[in-house]
């Protein structure tokens, strides 16, 4: 049920079947709109995400969220 989400994900790459069983569930698809803020500096980190396509950039507020990292999937 959850294998396509998990494709090309390297952490579940050559794992048991019972643990992308178990973690596969609590998993959840979420897309976000270009230049959308998914965290701000000293937000509380209480989830991990896994980019399935396009581009995530880390950038510097006090230099008008200038990108100084790039992160693309997989």
């Amino acid at each position: 049920m959850y294998k396509n989400t998990l494709l090309g994900i390297d952490l579940f790459k050559d794992k048991p079947v019972r643990f992308s069983a178990y973690i596969g569930p609590l998993l959840m698809v979420n897309r976000y709109p270009e230049e959308d803020v998914i965290y701000n500096t000293n937000d509380y980190a209480n989830e991990i995400y896994f980019i399935k396509s396009g581009t995530v950039a880390l950038c510097i507020k006090e230099y008008d969220y200038h990108p100084f990292y790039w992160m693309k999937e997989g």
